[in-house]
């Protein structure tokens, strides 16, 4: 009788479901997942709460820079109110106007509004004008020169007989300084144009030329 073979066993043994299997795939998703989330960090920008675009980090530390601004505004205007000697108002002003200088206008995108330079500017501006207003209006009245010259001088007109010194009060610096070559009179030339011609020392011409339009 023949016997009958029975067939050879493989080599391979069939995978073992065990622990080993399912923690390797979790692995992978856990590995495939930190992965894709990279972009998500510091480096790359803030997710904001409700899902919105990420903020750049400059952009969180220049609206940081503009609610400092804001806040010193606030603290000189009540320092204003309170009657805060001029010299201490001008300095914090000065401070103001030099952090306002420095922000960057290309960043702060996600800032409020009311935290824009325009928005910043509404706000400083008009305490800017009225602080340099009384800070020259008290530096002309400390001066010698007669009532009606004074008064001159804080209404920003020039009139016969005005010094250099109480012209460059009332209209600043000229554009342009020559003397004639006939009458040798210091010629002053302002926006206009004006020019203010002085003989020893005082205005004795003021002259103004029509533009075309005129």
């Amino acid at each position: 009788m023949t016997r009958m073979r029975r067939p050879a066993r493989s080599s391979r043994r069939p995978p073992v479901h065990g622990r080993s299997g399912p923690a390797g795939w979790q692995i992978l998703l856990i590995c495939t997942a930190l992965s894709t989330g990279v972009g998500t960090g510091p480096a790359w920008g803030l997710s904001s709460a409700d899902g919105a675009a990420p903020v750049a980090e400059s952009d969180v530390v220049e609206c940081g820079k503009r609610e400092a601004i804001a806040s010193a505004i606030a603290r000189l205007d009540s320092a204003r109110a309170t009657g805060t000697p001029l010299n201490e108002l001008i300095r914090q002003l000065a401070e103001i106007e030099k952090r306002m200088l420095e922000l960057q206008p290309a960043t702060g995108r996600t800032c409020r509004n009311d935290l824009s330079i325009v928005g910043l500017g509404e706000r400083f501006d008009p305490i800017r004008e009225a602080l340099v207003s009384e800070r020259r209006h008290q530096e002309v009245s400390r001066k010698s020169w007669p009532e009606q010259v004074k008064q001159a001088v804080l209404d920003k007109r020039v009139e016969i007989g005005m010094t250099r010194e109480q012209v460059t009060a009332a209209w600043g610096e000229p554009r342009n300084v020559a003397t004639t070559p006939i009458t040798r009179q210091e010629q002053w030339t302002y926006p206009g144009p004006t020019y203010l011609y002085f003989t020893d020392g005082v205005v004795a011409t003021i002259a103004r030329s029509r533009r075309p339009s005129d």
